[in-house]
């Protein structure tokens, strides 16, 4: 990987979806996203929180809920919450700055910033994204993970669980 890749803007249809349309990559951009995260997901997962239960090998929605379960039955109280509109929210330039805190390799950094401030086209026209990941992306879930890292590291004394951008904690007082 010499970081000569570039990726294409992601082509917007109108749809009947909530926003009124969809933003995806053309089919060579997929497979590249799709070996970044693969790669990512290995180098990451020691640094991320294993409450972080919707990363791969985490456990998944399953392991959420069992852990809630025995979280419910020690603890008299639980506190559940979201960060509304979290993947259209995430601050590019916080991202990449993380981001280059936790990976060395400038080619790969190079690409993952490709993803995240990416282009968008739209009949004919074409939109810079200054702010938010995209949805659907194998590499969203690993960047929402490093972004929402420092939660995570404060929580470590905590009973909580996440999933995405849910928490639910878990305390008796």
């Amino acid at each position: 990987m010499d970081g000569s890749y570039r990726f294409s803007p992601m082509l917007r249809y109108r749809t009947n979806c909530d926003d009124g349309s969809r933003a995806v990559w053309n089919a060579e951009d997929v497979i590249v996203i799709k070996a970044i995260s693969l790669v990512l997901t290995e180098y990451l997962k020691p640094k991320l929180s294993k409450q972080c239960t919707h990363l791969s090998g985490n456990g998944g929605i399953q392991a959420a809920i069992t852990s809630s379960r025995k979280f419910v039955q020690n603890n008299t109280f639980f506190f559940k919450t979201d960060i509304a509109s979290f993947y259209s929210s995430i601050n590019h330039d916080i991202l990449c700055n993380m981001l280059a805190n936790l990976i060395d390799d400038k080619a790969l950094l190079s690409l993952i910033y490709q993803t995240i401030r990416r282009t968008e086209s739209l009949d004919g026209y074409v939109n810079i994204i200054r702010l938010g990941i995209p949805l659907g992306s194998p590499l969203s879930p690993l960047l929402a993970g490093v972004f929402l890292l420092p939660i995570d590291k404060l929580m470590v004394t905590t009973n909580y669980i996440r999933f995405m951008d849910d928490y639910v904690f878990f305390t008796n007082s």
